[in-house]
């Protein structure tokens, strides 16, 4: 499914007041890797080898893989993201669009064993401009690994509906096992397709913004302060405190209807898609 006008200007993820999660990414909130991209230290046969994390967001996901063996360039075209990335040690970080990556790339003859996009797929504006770009990145055979929303989880209509986070201008299209099979096939990619288990922290974070998202951010707003204060790249030892009490407060508040929504998520399908796969060789 997709909308018209697909336009999405950096902004939206900049601005702290319009994307409450790239407030974490900003100031360093997040510490534990996001379940949708566990599998790949699981299941992905290739354990080294150049590796582009594109749209890596705070650099977790790329860090992780670094530590893992892998020569990790990443790149998100919100430069907050990117500062916080290279104070986790992922150094070959940049503030490119892909689009721009791809020309650097070409006038230097760089491909990638490995290129990555986790919960990057549904923000696309153009998907045959996005997968063109990434075929041109990867070297003959080379393979992609990523996630995105499955869009028949449980109480996805409701998240539509209420929450804003799975339409414009942040989501552009919704994908099932059988729409990214059909997709992938069809640009030259042979596929494999999980759907891995969801844990409390995602659960509780879904309930929390079905039922209290604009609140939420709200409060955060009120936290940060000014927009003088929100440019910093880290937070007063209070004022993550205090973010670091409501988030338990929540966690407590919501746990028990997270267990509950977690084993109903993991039984009807899953949250997510996990995708991996490798480019088909050109004689075939």
């Amino acid at each position: 499914m997709f909308w018209e006008p697909r336009a999405l200007e950096s902004i939206f993820y900049s601005g702290n007041k319009l994307n409450t999660l790239y407030v974490d990414f900003h100031f360093n909130l997040r510490k534990s890797l996001p379940f949708q991209s566990k599998p790949f230290f699981k299941f992905f046969p290739i354990k080294k080898g150049t590796l582009l994390d594109v749209g890596g967001g705070d650099g977790l996901f790329a860090g992780r893989a670094q530590a893992m063996g892998f020569d990790v360039s990443m790149i998100d075209f919100d430069e907050r993201s990117v500062e916080t990335a290279r104070k986790k040690g992922v150094l070959k970080s940049f503030a490119y669009s892909l689009e721009d990556f791809v020309s650097l790339c070409k006038a230097r003859n760089l491909q990638f064993d490995v290129i990555s996009f986790f919960e990057v797929l549904e923000h696309q504006e153009d998907l045959e401009s996005f997968i063109t770009n990434i075929k041109k990145l990867l070297k003959p055979g080379g393979w992609v690994v990523g996630s995105t929303p499955n869009r028949d989880r449980m109480f996805a209509h409701l998240q539509q509906k209420f929450d804003g986070q799975d339409t414009p201008p942040n989501h552009f299209f919704w994908w099932s096992k059988e729409s990214l099979l059909h997709f992938f096939n069809l640009n030259d990619f042979d596929m494999e397709i999980y759907h891995p288990k969801a844990d409390l922290d995602t659960t509780i974070g879904y309930l929390t913004s079905l039922i209290a998202g604009e609140a939420i951010n709200k409060v955060k707003t009120r936290i940060l302060g000014t927009a003088a204060e929100e440019s910093r790249s880290e937070i007063g030892k209070g004022r993550q405190a205090v973010l670091s009490a409501l988030k338990y407060a929540r966690y407590i508040f919501l746990l028990p209807l997270g267990v509950v929504l977690k084993l109903a998520f993991n039984r009807s399908g899953g949250f997510c898609c996990y995708f991996q796969g490798h480019l088909r060789d050109a004689d075939k």
